[in-house]
């Protein structure tokens, strides 16, 4: 990864009534921190040296935003670069793992205000030869700093996807969230974790919109209700016991929705007639491909928040 800042002699002091300014600080370190993490991660293989790495970066990331806010001198295009690396680390590391023959998965994004960076990520991983599991996570906020602080959440779920078992995920996440201490410290998660030889499947949810399931039997959508638990990053000392888990089965020609709130919820629409007017523009093909982005183009909300979908299907 190649960071490039170009300034003149004149952005890097200037003076302004007499006061003398000078780049912050913060920035110049973040710009280190990325590059030498950068290296890092290429030495060392490894879903948790990778989420470490990412961590540590959107650490690094946030110091640098909040010197370039106050800051005259770096103009926003250097900020902008140091999200764009970062948001393509992220973006790399959520691409979803292969799965057997029979299974298929998508995922689509759409930004608030069409910027380049949400506040919703989903990252999924195959934790054994029979075992998928997917999280989908809204972080609070949007634009720019919401975007840094899904980076920053990413690494920590990319390290739980598989060391920790499927009822534990949601505890640890919120363990990890309260233990940041952010003033907008709170996030949703749905959490998913599907046996890939029976269908088997169990959902976690911590205050996020409930999955729809597509039963190609009936040909009709139902919503995987029973699952929730309270926002990560709210209430310390959370166990599985208050994350409690929903279970079902995936027959052949079924599928699994999972969104975020953006997609259906509005200030004049309630949750149930935003998710019906969703689902009516899938329901004539429901697991053909594109849904994914199909849905996140039918929310009512249109660019005004961020919108994330993510179909799971069995053929």
């Amino acid at each position: 990864m190649a960071v490039h800042v170009h300034f003149t002699p004149r952005d890097a002091t200037r003076e302004d009534g007499g006061h003398r300014s000078t780049i912050g600080a913060g920035v110049v370190a973040a710009l280190c921190i990325i590059l030498v993490l950068t290296v890092l991660s290429l030495r060392f293989d490894g879903l948790l040296a990778s989420a470490l790495v990412l961590a540590a970066g959107g650490g690094a990331l946030g110091l640098g935003l909040s010197s370039v806010r106050h800051s005259p001198l770096l103009s926003h295009a250097v900020s902008a670069t140091l999200l764009s690396e970062l948001h393509e680390r992220v973006r790399v590391q959520g691409r979803m793992p292969e799965l057997p023959l029979g299974w298929r998965v998508e995922s689509a994004t759409r930004a608030a205000g069409n910027d380049r960076f949400s506040g919703d990520f989903v990252i999924g991983n195959r934790t054994d030869e029979h075992r998928f599991e997917v999280a989908l996570v809204d972080v609070s906020g949007s634009g720019h700093e919401a975007g840094s602080r899904s980076m920053l959440m990413g690494g920590a779920v990319s390290g739980l996807l598989g060391p920790v078992a499927p009822q534990d995920f949601l505890p640890a996440a919120n363990d990890y969230l309260v233990r940041q201490n952010w003033s907008e410290g709170f996030a949703t998660a749905i959490h998913v974790c599907v046996d890939l030889v029976d269908g088997n499947f169990s959902v976690g949810s911590a205050g996020h919109p409930a999955a729809v399931q597509f039963h190609a039997a009936s040909g009709t959508w139902t919503m995987v209700e029973g699952a929730s638990g309270t926002c990560l990053g709210v209430l310390e000392g959370q166990n599985a016991r208050d994350y409690p888990r929903v279970e079902g089965v995936l027959q052949h020609g079924d599928a699994l929705l999972l969104y975020t709130d953006g997609v259906v919820e509005t200030r004049d629409l309630d949750l149930s007639e935003g998710l019906a007017q969703v689902l009516d523009t899938i329901r004539a093909l429901p697991t053909s491909a594109g849904s994914a982005g199909r849905v996140c183009e039918a929310a009512r909300s249109g660019p005004g928040d961020d919108r994330t979908a993510f179909m799971l299907y069995r053929d």
